[in-house]
């Protein structure tokens, strides 16, 4: 992380820690990786996504600790989906869960109960609501396109994203609207995550790959793929047009996740 972003000016920047195929809590330097963007790139805010069933509460408390002292820079996003049943949180245990997120807000950690609605945990909303403001949590409700859908019409998406069988884009590009990032567990870079999500899942690459391995991120940078050059390719018939774009982003991003941020 040091050698990555050394001769990076990131005063005031956001970073966000999300596994994508993980959970970033798995990271057995996060203290450390931490405190280098807060003391040493005086980074604006940190993000936190986390199913918080790893580590123990005694972890989460020293985490919690950090949060405090960097004056609310430090934000964990806790993705919980449900008071008495997380089932989409796959062999995540819901009581371990639930105590690491206490643990972390009972020290004036700052952050956020994410909540994801589903048929089996809507009626339980307005309880997760009061846990979250009774140990001092902001909530947050979000949704997710993929989950909300039936199979069949995420089949149906996909093949008219591959075949290209819509008229406009009309893109909300994730990177060009907010000038995101990604970098990839692998030292790979990306316009955004879901360009990256797109290559693990299918081995499909943008225009080449970009690799911290043999490169600065300060060289990449230059590069006009994340320059604006990434708008050109929205058209269906450019050469580097790429079907994740339009599947994640078209529609105006009517189906990229929407978080609700209550308090």
């Amino acid at each position: 992380i040091e050698n990555i972003f050394n001769d990076i000016n990131m005063l005031g920047s956001k970073v966000k820690f999300c596994g994508v195929l993980g959970d970033p809590i798995a990271n057995k330097d996060l203290f450390e990786i931490t405190e280098y963007f807060i003391l040493e790139k005086g980074i604006g805010e940190i993000e936190i996504s986390t199913n918080a069933g790893l580590k123990t509460v005694d972890w989460w408390k020293r985490y919690g600790y950090i949060s405090k002292l960097s004056n609310n820079v430090l934000n964990v996003h806790f993705a919980i989906d449900g008071v008495t049943d997380n089932r989409y949180r796959v062999n995540v245990s819901l009581k371990k869960a639930m105590e690491n997120m206490k643990a972390y807000a009972a020290v004036g950690g700052v952050g956020i109960w994410q909540y994801i609605i589903f048929d089996y945990n809507k009626h339980e909303v307005d309880m997760a609501r009061k846990i979250a403001n009774d140990i001092g949590l902001g909530f947050a409700t979000r949704t997710a396109w993929r989950n909300d859908v039936t199979s069949k019409e995420r089949i149906k998406i996909e093949k008219k994203a591959i075949n290209k069988e819509y008229a406009q884009p009309e893109m909300d590009c994730q990177h060009l609207k907010t000038q995101e990032i990604f970098i990839g567990s692998n030292k790979t870079v990306w316009p955004c995550c879901y360009l990256y999500d797109e290559y693990v899942k299918k081995g499909l690459p943008q225009s080449k790959i970009y690799s911290l391995k043999d490169n600065q991120l300060s060289d990449i940078l230059k590069d006009p793929w994340f320059n604006g050059y990434i708008e050109e390719t929205f058209d269906k018939n450019h050469p580097l047009n790429m079907p994740r774009c339009w599947k994640s982003c078209g529609d105006k991003g009517k189906r990229k996740n929407q978080k609700n941020v209550e308090s």
